[in-house]
């Protein structure tokens, strides 16, 4: 493992090859099997023996704390399922509970706009950051420095309201009532620079993600004027307590981002986190040379491919992306536990072959 080169890429370094970002936090078939452990007799060895096999780089934000999720095992008719107005959806390392009561408790338009989400979120800065600091120390500590460690805030401003009211009430308020629901927006984003703040309180970050689904497949979800008044003032904001220790703020989003790549840079993100949607050569070209550059790689080929179609995947990144000094290989999403092993192992084999430099 080396998390000096990860730390070089991240500085736009020089490395002896392309680094990964974690891929592998929902499949504890593919950490069984490279480790050679059973992951539920001795849970700490055998994730260390697997990232020191792959020769991994970093691990990232919004993956299950290993130290402390006993992983499981579940079927694919397993995957969600759906109780009480909650979805639960089983990633391999336990479950991601995701609420679905929307209705009742936003019924109207007027209700998402009276909401005040400062009332719900009371806790303050300090006893936030202590949380984040206890987290991010144990992290560590279980890596023993192996890798680096990257946090992040999944919802940055834009999963705020999607997260609160869903998607029929945040899209219909915004459209029904843009100016008042741009107060909610400021309320939301109130609460957002509380934790962004908290962790800017961790001293040894070195990088750092801010998570927003700014767009669907296709594009943006609202005109792009949309988010120029009430979300990109907002980013520059949220960032700055975290950019002034000099940590690398990187925007991770779902979607085709091609619409607002220029735009984040603009409000400061020193990289881009993106998925299969989005152009990765159009970026390299741009901001290869000053940009961190991460992902890209298509889950769905990993999924469905044949070993063959995953090298090509991974040489067509290494193809557009691969001079640029912070670049990192990462499947779109993270490796799903339903990808099949041979399929997870060729992907690294790709990347160990094709990724050198």
């Amino acid at each position: 493992m080396s998390r000096e080169r990860a730390v070089a890429a991240v500085n736009l370094g020089k490395t002896d090859r392309i680094p990964s970002f974690d891929g592998i936090s929902s499949h504890p078939g593919f950490i069984a099997e490279v480790s050679g452990l059973d992951p539920q007799q001795d849970w700490t060895k055998t994730v260390l023996r697997c990232l020191r096999k792959l020769d991994a780089d970093v691990i990232g934000a919004g993956v299950p704390s290993y130290g402390r999720t006993k992983p499981a095992r579940f079927t694919a008719s397993e995957e969600t399922e759906y109780t009480k107005g909650k979805a639960h959806t089983k990633m391999g390392f336990g479950t991601t509970t995701w609420t679905t009561d929307f209705p009742a408790r936003f019924p109207d338009v007027k209700a998402v706009l009276d909401y005040d989400p400062l009332v719900e979120e009371r806790m303050p800065v300090e006893e936030i950051a202590a949380g984040f600091l206890a987290k991010h120390a144990e992290d560590v500590a279980f890596y023993d420095s192996r890798v680096l460690v990257s946090q992040g805030i999944y919802k940055s401003l834009f999963m705020w309201p999607v997260m609160t009211f869903g998607w029929e009430m945040f899209l219909l308020a915004a459209a029904e009532e843009p100016e008042a629901f741009g107060e909610v927006m400021d309320r939301f984003a109130t609460v957002s620079k509380k934790y962004f703040d908290a962790w800017a309180e961790v001293e040894d970050l070195i990088i750092f993600s801010s998570h927003d689904d700014l767009a669907m497949t296709r594009g943006p979800v609202f005109n792009p004027s949309w988010y120029e008044k009430y979300v990109f003032p907002w980013y520059p904001k949220l960032w700055k307590p975290i950019k002034e220790k000099g940590v690398k703020i990187i925007f991770r989003a779902d979607g085709n981002m091609d619409e607002f790549i220029d735009d984040l840079a603009a409000c400061g993100a020193d990289g881009f986190c993106i998925r299969k949607e989005t152009n990765l050569k159009r970026i390299a070209d741009k901001y290869g040379d000053s940009k961190i550059i991460i992902g890209n790689v298509d889950t769905r080929i990993l999924t469905f491919g044949s070993k063959g179609d995953i090298e090509e995947e991974v040489k067509r990144c290494v193809r557009e992306a691969g001079d640029c000094p912070g670049y990192f290989f990462q499947a779109s999403g993270d490796i799903p536990y339903n990808v099949p092993l041979a399929n997870v192992a060729a992907y690294f084999e790709a990347c160990e072959k094709h990724g050198r430099r």
